[in-house]
């Protein structure tokens, strides 16, 4: 047999054993795109589970920074629990005019304490006078 038909049928072969014409490569899989998330779909949701929830518990930390609560009064850490809808305690870390203060709020029904920023003792404050009203919430 000579070269140039051994060299022919070879190709043939490696046509054969490779499923097809020399030269084509066989279809892979098509790539499908990944739909975005709704980002109302998200909101609804979670607001679906804060709503049945009978407690919820959460810590607000700034890596840098703090927010601003008030003109020089700046909210640092936040860190409480709820239960639903009419108990709730919130601890807070604030920075005022170069000072760190702590600042405890407890609330039970329509009755609240609150730490007194100055003496660190617990008062009676009213409940609707508030900036959070958990029972906003549920």
């Amino acid at each position: 047999m000579g070269k140039g038909l051994l060299a022919l049928l070879l190709l043939a072969l490696a046509a054969v054993g490779c499923g097809g014409a020399a030269g084509t490569v066989a279809p892979g899989p098509t790539p499908t795109a990944t739909p975005l998330p709704d980002p109302a779909a998200i909101l609804r949701g979670a607001a679906g589970r804060v709503a049945a929830a009978e407690s919820l518990g959460f810590v607000l930390e700034h890596p840098a920074g703090a927010t601003e609560l008030a003109p020089g009064l700046l909210l640092v850490r936040a860190e409480g629990a709820a239960n639903a809808p009419d108990k709730f305690r919130v601890n807070l870390e604030l920075a005022a005019s170069g000072s760190f203060l702590e600042l405890a709020v407890v609330g039970i029904g329509e009755r609240a304490w609150m730490t007194n920023l100055f003496s660190g003792e617990w008062e009676a404050v009213s409940a609707a006078a508030l900036p959070v009203r958990w029972d906003d919430f549920w």
